[in-house]
Order: C-alpha cells, then structure tokens, then sequence
C-alpha cells in the first residue's frame, strides 16, 4: 500500500525530511482518526439522548390530547400549478371545520388540511385536554428525523473542527517553511 503526500514524509526515512514534514505528518494522520473515529462516536452521543427526548416529548404530547374526526366546511384551494417556476406555494391550508366532542356537544374551528379537499370531507383534528384544536402529536418519523438531525450535526462539527484544525497547522508550518527557505536564501545572497 503505497502511502502519499505528508503521510508518506511522514512514515519513512528520508534525508531530506525536515521536522515540519513530520508534523504535519502526524497531524494529518491524527485529524484522520478524529475524523473516522470521533465523528461517528460523537453523532451516536448526541444523536442518542436527543432520540430519549424526542421519544418522551411525542408520548406526553400523545398523552395531553387526542384525534376526533372533523368536517370540513369550506373549500381548500387547489394546489397551485406555478409553485414549480415561482417557487414553493403551500400544500396544506388553514379551514373551517366542524366536529362533535364526547360529550355530544358541536364545536367548530380550523384545521389544516391538504390542498384541494373539498367541502363535506373528513379530516383528523387533533384537541388538547380542554378541547381546543392543538397540533398533532409528532409521529415516529419525526422523532427519528430530528434525532438524526442532531446526530449528524455533532459529527459534522467534529468533522469541520478537524478540517479547520488541519489547516490552521499546515498555514502555520507552510509559514515556518517559507521563513526557513527565506533565511537560506538569504545567506546564499
């Protein structure tokens, strides 16, 4: 296997090494293991405990409400044909609903529905504990997005720390590098 640029300064005998050859050698093969090491670890750590919390979040959330099935009274607009060309236009929209509570008694309010439901349709409505619409729960889908959200957030920043890290030391040694063959140059002058 044939092992290239500082890494291969690095790693072998060389009469022409020079000790920031060495360095930057050992840095690169560091930040590698950091990098192929450390950025999983640390996505698995934070990504773990933010799945914990998001679990708990979504069966409280389950626990403190509750779906009827709701009756549109009102249109909801059609999807519009220039969301492409002119960017995104809304999916889903606010209207009027109707549903009847367990206690028989009817109560009305707005729900989110997808475009294009029409009047007369049934949609599920989420309620808190004192019957007032509220969002819906978030599902497993969501906890698992989030959850992965943040796990990929902390191994990118591990990620992003050793990349900064290598270069801030390879612009440091180029500098050294560069201030060596000044002085060389200088005393061949």
């Amino acid at each position: 296997m044939r092992v290239g640029g500082p890494l291969r300064r690095c790693l072998r005998r060389n009469p022409l090494r020079r000790r920031s050859d060495v360095v930057e050698g050992w840095t690169v093969l560091c930040l590698t293991g950091v990098v192929l090491v450390g950025a999983p670890v640390a996505g698995v750590a934070a990504g773990a405990p933010a799945l914990a919390a998001a679990r708990a979040e979504s069966r409280a959330a389950h626990a403190e409400s509750h779906s009827v099935r709701a009756e549109l009274l009102d249109d909801a607009p059609p999807l519009a044909t220039w969301a492409g060309a002119y960017g995104s236009a809304p999916s889903r929209y606010r209207v009027p609903v109707r549903w009847t509570t367990d206690g028989g008694v009817t109560r009305t309010g707005s729900a989110r529905v997808s475009a294009g439901t029409r009047r007369g349709e049934h949609t599920e409505l989420w309620l808190d504990r004192r019957g007032r619409p509220t969002r819906p729960p978030p599902e497993a889908s969501d906890v698992w997005l989030r959850s992965v959200t943040v796990g990929m957030g902390a191994a990118s920043g591990v990620t992003a720390v050793a990349v900064l890290t290598g270069w801030s030391v390879r612009r440091r040694l180029d500098r050294g590098r560069l201030a060596a063959w000044e002085r060389e140059w200088a005393s061949w002058a």
